[in-house]
């Protein structure tokens, strides 16, 4: 990964390449040079050699043998162990036959071995080191290619800031999310994008992370994008330290919760409507889980039950029911339960202060798109006063049954006008105060 002091380019929007310039590895201008490679790179270190090789042994002085060395170091340093090979077995040669023809510093043949074992002690190992260092550059070079592109890949944009609070690092999600280019967002700084650093609070908190403070922070920012759609982003960082502990940035990431938020937005809207027009039903409505633990009432539920908040959450609510009919109804919602089914019964509340309240309660089990139970929705209705009005009516017949069993006792002519008044003031009772007295026993009679 980059440190906050590099600048990291990358593809555009319109597919061009952006440079980078990486300060920590000291890049200059010698990275711009156009590179010589392959056989190109051979021939014209060859050429070098032999025409280096043959002014140097074409004198006689034996100083100038010491700049063989520096030759044969030049050619490992920038051509690899095969050609540092190529060019100290041309090197020697060159000596060779300037020794044969009576040329050159070296006269003997143990001077000439020297020489050639001088050369390689000295350029051979510095080649294979070359080499290997070459070999590494590339491989850090493929691997820092393949992880940019891992990054570009992924949707979260990946950033690092550096310690005066501008990007130093962005990848491709950055101008997907933002719709701002890298070119012109790096080195720029954080506040310029995300409208919530303008808050004192949130200031704070960046500035003590940017200088030091460690441990991760997570906030909520809107971007507002260059083709005026905004986005809504949570972005989560940390302080970057260097090996000795010395805070040098921030890294992090961040998230588009957009649709996410437009989607809690909608659904939080859509349970503010179903509260309001819930509250406003003369019926109490209650929802639960799968667990069956009561998640939501309404105002007529707890008017209904006499439960103020905090009293009917969970399982609380079975408090309210009559103890006549508790054992019945947890029964009878246990089994629902378990059966995943439709709910119906009817009981009493008992409220704190005695009242009785009967209800009839439907309740049906709510489904995912796979099918799986989420939780039940129902409803209570108050049938107290239908309750009321068929205990009247029984007993309404009870006494109607009881009066005509006396009527048809009293059809004899021997009962006196006391027990005919008396039945008539029952019957006047039963219908009503509309209800009219029979004349005389002789009436009934007929």
């Amino acid at each position: 990964m980059a440190t906050p002091t590099e600048t990291t380019g990358g593809e555009h929007a319109n597919g061009t390449e952006a440079t980078a310039t990486d300060t920590r590895t000291g890049a200059t201008g010698w990275a711009r040079l156009p590179r010589i490679e392959g056989r190109c790179l051979t021939v014209l270190l060859m050429a070098i050699t032999v025409l280096a090789a043959a002014a140097i042994f074409a004198q006689s002085v034996l100083p100038p043998i010491c700049l063989a060395t520096p030759l044969a170091v030049l050619v490992a340093l920038t051509g690899g162990l095969r050609r540092t090979l190529a060019a100290t077995a041309i090197i020697a040669g060159v000596a060779f036959l300037a020794a044969r023809l009576d040329l050159g510093p070296i006269t003997d043949a143990s001077m000439f071995m020297a020489f050639c074992a001088v050369l390689a002690a000295t350029a051979l190992p510095l080649a294979g080191w070359a080499d290997r260092a070459r070999r590494d550059r590339t491989a850090l070079a493929i691997a820092r290619d393949e992880s940019q592109r891992l990054r570009d890949t992924i949707d979260e944009v990946i950033f690092e800031i550096d310690r005066a609070g501008c990007w130093s690092s962005l990848n491709a999600a950055w101008e997907r999310i933002t719709g701002f280019s890298r070119t012109e967002s790096l080195g720029r700084p954080v506040e310029d994008f995300l409208e919530a650093l303008e808050c004192d609070a949130e200031r704070e908190r960046f500035s003590r992370l940017i200088s030091g403070e460690r441990g991760l922070v997570t906030s909520l920012h809107t971007i507002r994008r260059p083709d005026g759609d905004t986005r809504h982003v949570e972005v989560r960082m940390r302080g970057a330290f260097d090996l000795q502990g010395r805070p040098v940035g921030l890294v992090g990431h961040i998230r588009d919760i957009t649709q996410a938020a437009r989607y809690r937005h909608a659904l939080d809207d859509a349970e503010r409507r179903f509260s309001t027009l819930a509250n406003a039903a003369p019926v109490g409505i209650w929802r639960t889980n799968a667990r069956g633990d009561t998640l939501f009432v309404n105002h007529a539920f707890k008017q209904m039950t006499g439960l103020r908040d905090g009293q009917w959450e969970g399982s609380h609510w079975i408090t309210a029911i009559h103890p006549d009919d508790f054992e019945r109804v947890v029964t009878m919602w246990k089994a629902a339960l378990k059966a995943e089914a439709a709910f119906r019964a009817e009981w009493r509340w008992r409220g704190p202060d005695g009242a009785v309240v009967w209800v009839a309660t439907s309740g049906a089990p709510q489904l995912d798109e796979d099918g799986r139970l989420t939780g039940y929705i129902g409803m209570n209705v108050d049938i107290t006063e239908q309750r009321g009005a068929e205990a009247q009516l029984a007993e309404n017949e009870h006494r109607m049954r009881a009066v005509f069993e006396r009527i048809g006792g009293a059809a004899d002519p021997a009962a006196d006008q006391a027990q005919w008044d008396g039945l008539a003031t029952q019957l006047r009772q039963m219908t009503g105060p509309q209800g009219r007295r029979p004349a005389s026993r002789k009436m009934w009679a007929a």
